[in-house]
């Protein structure tokens, strides 16, 4: 973990952590782009780091979660992507265990664009995981991007899905994590939504 002594200022960067003996972290390298002024992140607490009593993330509301809980580091122990946690889905027979977080809109104008991104290790998944991000217009259409994955390797994948680009009115926009395997496990990290001023 890298305490900063002040913000960074805009521009682009690349994060990346080496072992001493020359191997590079699974996790790493992350480009990204600081942008105060044309790039805004939508999602709140989409790293996990802030949870409840019951171990569910806040601002995120759960549905058919049951055991699967926000899961932070410890000692050796490291679940998480980038960061203290993550968010763990374990499989379960008969529900949809769902996170689900309305983002908010305002501000949000025809021609901007909608970038949506997570990490996800599916190495233990039996069955595909999903992040989804699904705008509504005022006039109830509807256009969607899913990062889908199956069943893989155990390291972390950085995901990322063609943005989308605003062409009416928005409604709603809401961001989801699902897990449908009746066993195994998916663990989620990262999980944003970056709406880019193209004015």
């Amino acid at each position: 973990v890298l305490t900063l002594d002040a913000p960074l200022a805009d521009g682009d960067y690349v994060w990346t952590v080496t072992a001493s003996n020359g191997t590079t972290a699974s996790n790493a390298p992350s480009n990204f782009t600081v942008d105060t002024t044309n790039l805004t992140e939508l999602v709140k607490n989409g790293d996990f780091e802030e949870k409840n009593a019951s171990s569910l993330p806040k601002q995120w509301t759960a549905a058919g979660v049951k055991t699967s809980v926000v899961v932070c580091e410890s000692g050796l122990t490291h679940p998480e992507y980038q960061g203290l946690c993550g968010f763990i889905f374990f499989g379960q027979t008969g529900l949809n265990a769902t996170l689900t977080q309305t983002l908010p809109i305002t501000g949000l104008a025809i021609n901007d664009r909608l970038t949506l991104r997570g990490a996800a290790q599916i190495g233990k998944a039996v069955a595909g995981a999903e992040i989804k991000l699904q705008v509504t217009y005022t006039d109830n259409t509807k256009v969607t991007r899913k990062l889908t994955q199956g069943a893989g390797s155990s390291l972390w994948q950085a995901l990322e899905a063609d943005p989308i680009t605003l062409t009416k009115a928005i409604k709603k926009a809401v961001v989801t994590l699902s897990y449908k395997g009746i066993s195994g496990k998916v663990t989620f990290d990262n999980i944003s939504v970056i709406s880019e001023d193209v004015e």
